[in-house]
């Protein structure tokens, strides 16, 4: 059986790729500072999106760092990492995005101006609407 792609939803580096029924997307190595970055930001098409959120830092620090998942501009999850270790042990987030959703994936350095390289994954499956 040969693969359909339903769509692509475009972000600020991959997107979100959808062949079949699966879907990914990740963020690239992103340099973030004490100004709220995007990681993920993309508007679903006529399909909803079953999967989960990661994050983890390519680069450690001891810097603290906020991250935040929005859906139409309406945050909807946030946690303050209080390590540069610690980002890397957030356990998966799992999340439900309907139809014609802007998905927005943010992070923020809290404790200092410094850049650090933080990265984030979405993956799962998107459904018919």
């Amino acid at each position: 059986m040969a693969k359909k792609q339903i769509a692509t939803f475009l972000g600020p580096n991959k997107g979100i790729s959808i062949v079949g029924t699966h879907a990914y997307s990740y963020s690239g190595v992103v340099s973030v500072n004490d100004t709220e970055a995007s990681l993920i930001e993309t508007t679903t098409g006529k399909y909803y999106l079953v999967g989960q959120i990661s994050f983890g830092y390519p680069d450690f620090s001891n810097d603290n760092f906020r991250y935040r998942i929005y859906m139409n501009g309406q945050q909807l999850w946030g946690i303050e990492v209080l390590s540069g270790a610690d980002a890397n042990l957030i356990d998966p987030i799992d999340i439900v995005v309907p139809p014609n959703t802007t998905i927005r994936i943010t992070a923020d350095n809290v404790s200092s101006g410094n850049s650090v390289n933080q990265v984030a994954t979405m993956l799962g499956r998107v459904y018919d609407a």
